[in-house]
């Protein structure tokens, strides 16, 4: 099976190579994400700096709340 599963799928990825604690593959952090790429669009001024995104991304993190 796995060698149909390689041969077959080219993008295949096996359980040892799944990354365990990726945010954009946990589902209970699915939907967090989901609403920070929506948010973070109509955000006006745009983050400039390291500091300005910190703090845009507190300001969505708190509204989601």
């Amino acid at each position: 099976m796995l060698d149909q599963l390689r041969a077959n799928c080219t993008n295949f990825i096996t359980k040892d190579e799944w990354p365990p604690n990726t945010p954009d593959l946990n589902l209970l952090e699915f939907h967090l994400w989901g609403a920070v790429f929506q948010a973070y669009p109509i955000l006006n001024p745009k983050p400039k700096t390291v500091l300005e995104l910190k703090s845009a991304l507190q300001q969505i993190w708190d509204d989601l709340l």
